[in-house]
């Protein structure tokens, strides 16, 4: 599984450094005033939903499904090895934008709260991992091409109801505190129950992938 998983990184080590150079970009947004505090997590659910989908099609232009099966249980790692892949992009860009947003509000930038920069930040994050929960096992079973039309209309669909849910929630009233307002409270224990439903779909579209892979005819 070490292997696959490696793969993909070295595969995509040029779109990962793409996808910080957005990050930094839209930091730069954000200070603006262009565009609001929140944008900069959208980062972390277009790197959750891009990366995956982006090494499966790799995967699938250069037939390499065909060499991964001859392998010892091959069919098994290299779909376990394609989630795990995803979960680390998902912790990584997380992280990545949570101390984004942290260093610019430090700094002033950006008038929000830390505990609203955490659970904004992980909130997009349960989107991107419940994207890809969606949208991988349709790629396994139909294509690339189909699985690109599905995200799409998924990424539209949930990032907007995402923007209007953290639109209820008025950034003024928990900038001066660090615990927040007792909405941003019950925010973040929803956004906590929200992370643990993830992982367990995120685990049910790894079975269904993998029971899919298995039975493809290559």
């Amino acid at each position: 599984m070490i292997g696959f998983l490696k793969k993909d990184f070295f595969v995509l080590r040029k779109q990962l450094l793409t996808y910080a150079a957005i990050l930094l970009i839209y930091a730069v947004v954000s200070v603006s005033g262009v565009w609001g505090p929140y944008v900069i997590s959208a980062v972390v659910s277009l790197v959750t939903l891009m990366c995956p989908l982006s090494a499966l099609s790799y995967d699938q232009m250069s037939r390499w499904d065909l060499y991964a099966r001859s392998l010892p249980d091959g069919g098994r790692n290299a779909v376990l090895g394609r989630y795990v892949f995803t979960l680390l992009v998902c912790a990584a860009s997380t992280a990545a934008c949570i101390l984004c947003s942290g260093v610019l509000a430090a700094l002033g930038a950006l008038a929000v709260s830390p505990l609203e920069l955490v659970v904004n930040n992980l909130a997009t994050g349960v989107v991107g991992l419940l994207m890809a929960a969606a949208t991988l096992p349709l790629c396994y079973k139909f294509g690339t091409e189909r699985g690109r039309v599905l995200m799409m209309v998924v990424f539209v669909v949930v990032f907007a109801a995402l923007i209007g849910a953290l639109a209820l929630v008025d950034p003024s009233d928990g900038g001066g505190g660090s615990g927040g307002t007792p909405e941003m409270r019950l925010v973040a224990g929803i956004a906590a129950l929200l992370v643990v439903l993830a992982v367990g779909l995120f685990y049910g579209s790894y079975r269904l992938s993998r029971k899919i892979y298995l039975a493809k005819d290559l």
